[in-house]
């Protein structure tokens, strides 16, 4: 499970740019093929 946060220190809401937004897909991404990667070299 992976749990993300993020506040906007003004009013609490989550404040997103394209920028992060790119970037936390980005991120992602490798997340999940580094999961596929250590999947497939760890014995079933």
């Amino acid at each position: 499970m992976l749990s993300l946060r993020v506040v906007n220190s003004v009013d609490g809401e989550a404040s997103f740019t394209p920028a992060t937004v790119d970037a936390l897909i980005d991120t992602v991404r490798e997340l999940i093929d580094t999961a596929k990667r250590a999947k497939e070299r760890s014995p079933a």
